[in-house]
């Protein structure tokens, strides 16, 4: 079975600096996920994205952390992430009518 690629359409609508310690971006973009289930649509999902690099603090589009330890080469950091893709079955066309 092949596996279908998502595709990530970003535009970036403005950049700015921040007055803070670190570089602050903001823009929009959309991802678009053509799925692998049978019956079950495509769609399309805005999503922002936002970059921020401080000392020990960052965004990173739809990713965020803590910076525990930094040099020149590495870094290790506590991450969360957002992913806005989703699975609803009741969204597939072939989905069971339970009303009947």
């Amino acid at each position: 079975m092949t596996i279908k690629y998502n595709l990530l359409i970003a535009a970036t609508l403005f950049a700015t600096s921040s007055a803070m310690a670190g570089d602050f971006s903001l823009g929009a973009g959309a991802v678009f996920n053509e799925s692998p289930y049978k019956g079950y649509n495509e769609n399309t999902t805005a999503v922002p994205l936002i970059s921020y690099e401080g000392d020990r603090f960052y965004v990173r589009q739809t990713t965020g952390g803590w910076i525990l330890w930094k040099d020149a080469k590495n870094e290790l950091s506590l991450t969360a992430s957002w992913m806005p893709l989703h699975f609803d079955p009741d969204d597939n066309d072939d989905h069971p009518d339970e009303t009947a």
